[in-house]
């Protein structure tokens, strides 16, 4: 039997010998690996003359004319190595990266233009209050309030256009031809002022006055007829109203931040030093601000080529661009203007490019400022008049003209140094030891009047200043800085997104107090916002301004699609003779003409006001309500009824199924509040409250609105 190997004693008494001769055996192989590499190679000298060749060969390709074309690398390729180029004005240094000192340059630069820091979105929905302009021929014509009975007095064309003439003349520059879309400039026609004259008439005990449709000339002669000793004539313009929905945004301007810009880039030493310059330039000169907005779809990315400037209305043929189209045509049909903050116009207004105005709306306030570095700044303006009180009444009117100078988009005149708001400056004591009041922010402010209800919107704006180098060449670090004449800003993204509310909305309600219970039929209470509407849906060209939510409950069956035309609506209508808000009457069957004495009465205060759902909803079933069931008290049975919700099952156009509850619904805060301004208006007008319109001006001094 043979003996079984043993490898690890072998390793202990052989192994030295066994590694000398695998190392051995390891040697043999790399010399002779070596040595047939030796006598394999090429000669040095063949190798290094092929390389000088192959050098010469490319030398001569680069400086020869006739070098081949390298090829084209392939689409997929380049492609993958394309770097997109990144625009810079998307990702704007506030502030310089190297700060430059005298030392190291002393040739000026264009300053960056800052970006607004903060932001306050408000949607406005209601009447305005505009002067009665109607279009006659190629001119227009205002109505004029004149008492029945009084001679219309002759009419003296004077040499000099008066201020109705010139009014005139901007409605006529601005109205008509403005194209945009899903705008309408829109007139109610005399058939219509004929039927509400009409109707007036019928109740001619509550109105002295009569509307005459005049040329500017003639209406200057029917206002002052009369008039003495600083007191108004017998005629006073007529009013009408005009529905807008309008978003405004409010935004603060770091203002304090621009003039450091300015002092860096012009090479000052202070703020101080800009503020004291003799040259206008110096400090920021404002042109205005650009504003771009786009529709926001759910679900859907938005792209930058979505952006669109905010009502402009571009003329191709006269290659002619009219920024603030509807706004124009808006404010220069208004009445009266908001009146501004007094703080606000001494510290952060400094003028209409950058705070448009906002016309006076007829019922309603606008939302007040609440923009805390605005709100920082008028603080610091009260302690800075505190801090110098007695030496002189700090008044910031010089800072701003000399800073903003007087801009008016309207191209009105400038108003002169000595007369109110921001040009006035009066001081108690030495002015010169007290310095002037530097807002940290001012206020930016643009109303967008075109925007349409249910559609959801994003703003961006930047600012436009004047380049204080232009034309400066040999001042600027390089030439090309004196050749830009306007500097812009980068955009600024309004953070908020704007959602305009749908106008119609409808709630489940319980039966209508003294309405009958019916097994098949329940009411749901509708609200639908009035732009126009026709006094008498079957003639044409009736159409009067409204303005308001027409509130009324619906009968609606089982099966039945929800809202329909309801003929015994009361909303509020103005009524120009009367000067008040009453409500709108239907003229079905009134008589083409009225003889005073006939037994013909004025209309009922209901009109016509079609309720249809847009988009349809169908009744499929409801449950609840008044519940009737019975009681037994031994020979006695009693009647009894609970009162439980109204519950709806509704299937929309988009076929889902909703549940609409009446417990629920009556208690939304918006319909609330809708509703009960409703019932306050009926209330007033069934005690002879008058509901007239919110004005800044007294009533005899109508036509002072007009003062540009």
């Amino acid at each position: 039997m043979a003996k079984d190997f043993n490898f690890k004693q072998f390793m202990l008494q052989k192994g030295e010998r066994v590694g000398l001769g695998v190392a051995a055996g390891i040697m043999v192989l790399l010399v002779a690996a070596g040595g047939y590499a030796t006598f394999k190679s090429e000669d040095p000298n063949k190798v290094a003359k092929e390389i000088e060749n192959k050098r010469n060969a490319v030398d001569n390709n680069l400086h020869s004319r006739e070098a081949s074309t390298p090829a084209e690398l392939s689409e997929e390729l380049r492609q993958a190595v394309l770097v997109p180029i990144v625009p810079p004005e998307k990702y704007p240094a506030e502030t310089p990266v190297f700060t430059l000192n005298s030392m190291e340059d002393t040739k000026k630069l264009n300053p960056t233009v800052v970006r607004p820091d903060s932001f306050q979105v408000d949607v406005i929905r209601g009447p305005l209050t505009f002067h009665d302009v109607i279009p006659d021929g190629k001119g227009y014509k205002i109505g004029v309030l004149y008492p029945k009975e009084a001679k219309a007095p002759v009419v003296n064309a004077g040499a000099k256009k008066s201020r109705l003439e010139m009014y005139l003349d901007r409605v006529k520059m601005l109205n008509p031809q403005l194209k945009l879309p899903n705008i309408q400039f829109q007139y109610m026609g005399m058939k219509t002022r004929d039927l509400i004259a009409r109707i007036v008439e019928m109740e001619s005990d509550k109105t002295k006055y009569e509307i005459k449709y005049v040329s500017a000339t003639e209406a200057d002669a029917l206002l002052n007829e009369g008039a003495k000793d600083g007191q108004g004539g017998k005629g006073k313009l007529a009013r009408t109203i005009y529905p807008i929905r309008m978003v405004v945004v409010s935004a603060s301007f770091p203002y304090k931040a621009q003039l450091e810009q300015f002092r860096r880039a012009l090479r000052k030493g202070s703020i101080d030093d800009i503020i004291k310059d003799k040259e206008e330039k110096s400090r920021p000169q404002f042109l205005g601000v650009d504003v771009q907005r786009r529709v926001v779809k759910p679900g859907v990315a938005a792209t930058e080529e979505e952006w669109e400037a905010v009502d402009t209305v571009v003329d191709k043929e006269k290659q002619t661009t009219l920024q603030w189209a509807k706004y124009r045509w808006t404010i220069s049909r208004s009445v009266e203007r908001e009146l501004e903050d007094p703080d606000q116009e001494k510290t952060v207004i400094f003028n209409k490019m950058m705070v448009l105005p906002r016309p006076k709306l007829s019922l309603e306030e606008y939302p007040k400022l609440n923009l805390e570095t605005i709100k920082t700044t008028l603080a610091n303006w009260s302690k800075h008049q505190v801090k110098y009180k007695g030496a002189a009444s700090v008044d910031s009117s010089i800072l701003n003209r000399r800073l903003s100078g007087e801009v008016d988009i309207f191209n009105e005149p400038k108003e002169s140094e000595t007369s109110g708001g921001n040009n006035t400056n009066t001081t108690t004591g030495d002015a010169s030891k007290v310095p002037p009041f530097i807002p940290d922010h001012c206020l930016l402010r643009f109303l967008d009047t075109t925007v349409q209800p249910g559609t959801t919107y994003e703003y961006r704006i930047r600012l436009r200043l004047d380049n204080p180098n232009f034309g400066k060449t040999k001042e600027v670090a390089y030439p090309q800085l004196a050749e830009v004449k306007e500097l812009e800003g980068a955009w600024a993204v309004v953070p908020k997104q704007v959602s305009i509310p749908t106008e119609f909305h409808y709630y489940a309600e319980s039966d209508p107090p003294g309405v009958a219970r019916a097994k098949d039929r329940v009411y749901v209470q509708m609200h639908r916002w009035v732009d126009f509407l026709p006094l008498n849906p079957d003639q044409a060209d009736t159409e009067v301004p409204i303005a308001d939510w027409a509130i009324n409950d619906v009968p609606v069956f089982r099966g039945e699609y929800i809202g329909k035309k309801m003929n015994n609506t009361q909303v509020l209508m103005w009524y120009p003779t009367l000067e008040a808000f009453d409500f709108a009457r239907g003229t079905q069957g009134l008589p083409t003409k009225y003889v005073k004495g006939s037994l013909f009465k004025p209309p009922p205060k209901f009109i016509t006001v079609d309720f249809t759902t847009k988009p349809r909803a169908l009744l499929v079933d409801f449950e609840g309500g008044s519940v009737p069931y019975t009681i037994k008290d031994g020979t006695r049975v009693m009647n009894k009824h609970d009162e439980a919700g109204i519950e709806m099952l509704i299937l929309t156009e988009d076929g889902k199924l909703r549940v609409r509850n009446s417990a629920v619904d009556m208690n939304d805060p918006d319909r609330k509040r809708r509703h009960d301004a409703f019932v306050a208006n009926k209330e007033k007008l069934k005690s002879n409250t008058p509901i007239n319109i919110k004005t800044n001006t007294p009533s005899k001094d109508r036509e002072g609105a007009l003062k540009p």
